[in-house]
């Protein structure tokens, strides 16, 4: 037998478990979330320039950094921002959540330094990139264990997986990854 406070208890437990998002998923909130954080012009510029080649795999993420591109031109400050994102997308729930996350976000990086500034953008693209060579990796990994009866297929797999490990080496990022056999 439960008691009223005991089931409030676990509510509230329950209610602050977040779902776990993927490090790239975090590292392209974080970028959008530094958008909030000031429309200084320079901040902007930067950050455009710095993030223009960057994919972004989810596609609410992509339509939000879109809508972003479109706003700052036409905002003065993020407050305006913020309320012009919420604005654009008041019909729908799931993109007001991910705003909404992205404000609590950027209070992290307020009143960062500008060297700061563009060293948090350079870790969080270094964060996306790294997962998107890992996904490759792991799907050239199951392409060549797949790849046994067709020998010249394993060998292209082979060789794709050992330049992307070799790049993946030359960057420094995941060590551990070239030394793993394959």
């Amino acid at each position: 037998i439960t008691t009223g406070t005991q089931v409030q208890v676990y509510k509230e437990q329950k209610s602050n478990v977040k779902k776990r998002i993927n490090p790239s998923e975090k590292a392209q909130k974080n970028l959008l979330s530094m958008y909030l954080t000031s429309v200084d012009e320079t901040n902007i510029r930067t950050l455009n320039e710095k993030i223009s080649n960057v994919e972004f795999d989810d596609e609410k993420l992509r339509y939000i950094k879109n809508t972003i591109d479109k706003l700052v031109n036409t905002v003065n400050n993020e407050l305006d921002l913020t309320k012009s994102l919420y604005v654009q997308f008041a019909e729908d729930n799931d993109f007001k959540d991910i705003i909404t996350d992205l404000i609590y976000i950027s209070d992290s990086f307020k009143n960062l330094s500008r060297t700061d500034f563009n060293a948090v953008i350079e870790e969080n693209i270094n964060k996306i990139n790294q997962s998107s060579l890992r996904s490759e990796v792991n799907e050239l990994r199951e392409k060549f264990k797949n790849a046994d009866d067709n020998d010249i297929e394993a060998i292209k797999y082979q060789m794709l997986l050992k330049e992307k490990l070799e790049r993946q080496y030359k960057e420094g990022q995941n060590q551990e990854w070239a030394e793993k056999e394959i």
